[in-house]
């Protein structure tokens, strides 16, 4: 499998490595073509990329491993919820579009500065990000890391892992811009699907070849694995309802996803993307269901790196192996790659840009050193830190939405609201109070709080020009 896995693994940096060359050679230092790559992406790349940066490290290791623990609740789950977000996609999309229409569109930090005509606006925005998607890139890295440093037989640390994959997502991301991320992500999105289902077909034949069969051992295993809140009880109603809103949110909320849906090359396109974006959630995850139902009957006491190396090394054919260890680093590259080069993107639009765009690589550096960092701190629970990231950066929703549904300058009241709202929320998870109020989560009561604000207010300006 070392050999395959070598073969397989170098002809994948080749082509990352020639992506950013290709986006280099195509981008001529435009800021539109490094930034925005040139705004005229199609239905395929665009539905790939956008696939690729949503379905991360977490989809192939984590899901599997929150099956085995919480039962399948969590797969009908996320069915229905990612074929939501395709829709809030769409929606979004349709408004975002359409208020950056003849704009010069770089960054949703500048947009929100001169919606609100406050840099308190774009600030708050700025801090949501960077407090909930640095320890998102974390948890890919520490993920395929602690995988890596178990299953290869190299003197290779997991500190030295995780900076030998952020060193190859600056170079390509830093050379070729976001024409060459997008490139890779197209290529990720692909192994990640064609793996998973490779993993699942071994998997379902040692549950005994057929889903009815599978089911039944699951069974006599645990039964509270078939239903929900699961076994320990985590699946609840608030649970699944907040779960739902911070995961439909992100494609307003999370800056890697929203400029995917600015750079589409025109209506008819973003339509399409939608539709496909919805197939592929539903291809991705129902082989995991298979997966974890495997690990839920063999490996239901195992520690989880201990399930990731047999399921998805020991018990596959060398070949099958050595690709599933290149997919699982490509789904970790493929989301972080999107979200440092956003990140990157944000904070450096606030300054200006150079030609050579030396302050976005210089951000994006920091903010790899920032993830490298916390990445040492982070547990394997990765389904459950990805959930709060989604949580997080879902309270900024509400003010973007408000911001792209009206064209004319807005009060300050929003962005006071969602900064106090992300203090809140940050220190419920610090614990420093309550976590939840009156029986229900924060979450459930922040997120609503600013929906309702932020109607009351579009209802508000929309009366007053009617008058």
């Amino acid at each position: 499998m070392i050999s395959w896995f070598l073969i397989i693994g170098t002809i994948y940096f080749v082509a990352l490595l020639y992506f950013a060359y290709l986006g280099k050679k195509k981008n001529k230092y435009s800021n539109n073509d490094y930034l925005n790559a040139g705004s005229n992406i199609g239905v395929i790349l665009g539905f790939l990329t956008f696939s690729a940066t949503l379905f991360s490290t977490f989809t192939l290791m984590g899901m599997p491993n929150f099956f085995r623990t919480h039962g399948i609740g969590s797969w009908i789950f996320l069915g229905v919820t990612d074929v939501a977000m395709a829709f809030v996609a769409l929606w979004f999309g349709f408004y975002f579009r359409r208020h950056i229409k003849n704009k010069n569109f770089t960054s949703m930090s500048l947009l929100l500065k001169e919606s609100y005509d406050s840099s308190l606006a774009s600030k708050t925005y700025l801090l949501g990000i960077f407090i909930f998607l640095v320890p998102y890139v974390s948890i890919q890295i520490r993920g395929i890391s602690v995988f890596l440093e178990s299953i290869l037989p190299f003197e290779v640390s997991i500190v030295a892992w995780s900076i030998i994959i952020l060193l190859f997502i600056f170079i390509y991301s830093s050379i070729g811009g976001l024409r060459a991320i997008m490139y890779s992500d197209a290529l990720q999105g692909v192994i990640l699907l064609v793996v998973t289902w490779l993993i699942a077909s071994t998997c379902l034949d040692l549950l005994g070849g057929d889903l009815q069969t599978m089911f039944s051992k699951v069974k006599e295993s645990n039964e509270m694995l078939l239903s929900t809140p699961g076994p320990k009880g985590l699946l609840s109603v608030q649970f699944l309802i907040a779960s739902f809103l911070a995961i439909i949110l992100m494609p307003i909320s999370q800056p890697q996803l929203t400029m995917r849906l600015a750079v589409i090359k025109d209506t008819k396109t973003l339509k399409m993307m939608a539709v496909a974006i919805g197939i592929f959630a539903i291809l991705v995850i129902l082989p995991t269901i298979v997966i974890g139902a495997y690990g839920s009957v063999f490996f239901a006491n195992s520690p989880a790196p201990e399930f990731w190396k047999a399921v998805m090394v020991t018990i596959q054919h060398p070949i099958v192996g050595a690709i599933a260890i290149v997919g699982l680093i490509a789904a970790a590259m493929s989301t972080a790659d999107s979200q440092l080069f956003a990140l990157g993107t944000e904070y450096s639009a606030t300054t200006g840009q150079d030609r050579n765009h030396i302050k976005t690589k210089i951000v994006l550096v920091l903010f790899s050193i920032a993830a490298l960092i916390l990445s040492l701190f982070s547990t394997n629970e990765l389904v459950m830190l990805a959930r709060v990231s989604f949580a997080g950066t879902a309270l900024l929703a509400p003010m973007i939405i408000l911001a792209i549904t009206k064209n004319i300058k807005l009060n300050s009241i929003m962005p006071i609201l969602t900064l106090l709202s992300l203090t809140l929320f940050l220190l419920s998870l610090l614990q420093v109070v309550p976590s939840t109020y009156f029986n229900l989560r924060i979450d459930l009561i922040l997120l609503p709080f600013l929906g309702i604000v932020a109607f009351s207010l579009y209802l508000k300006l929309r009366n007053r020009k009617n008058v």
